[in-house]
């Protein structure tokens, strides 16, 4: 079984700290369990977020489609998800990632 199905079926168990200054996700893809990472880093009052492949090049955001399978209306954006991280709403941030074409394979944060 591919791992992204494994996921799909049997979420990882992801825990935030409270108050992080950066997380990372380490995500699996629907398409032949390809590796990203999405991370949020607080700078001043504000996160940034940005996903890159294992190789360190950019990956466009929109290529999640976040959102696409949940309760969000329309797909979430990385703007969405820097404005959930700074109001703390890190539950909310994982169903919204995992509704799109990846899954959270496992999370760090600090």
């Amino acid at each position: 079984m591919c791992k992204y199905r494994e996921l799909r079926q049997n979420p990882a168990k992801i825990k935030i700290v409270k108050n992080p200054k950066r997380v990372t996700f380490k995500m699996v893809s629907s398409m032949c369990d390809n590796r990203t990472q999405i991370m949020f880093l607080e700078t001043e009052d504000f996160f940034r977020v940005w996903s890159i492949l294992p190789s360190g090049m950019g990956y466009a955001m929109s290529n999640y489609q976040f959102g696409c399978n949940s309760n969000w209306i329309g797909e979430a954006t990385a703007d969405d998800l820097c404005w959930m991280a700074v109001e703390g709403r890190w539950n909310e941030i994982l169903k919204v990632i995992n509704s799109g074409t990846s899954t959270i394979e496992s999370a760090r944060s600090n």
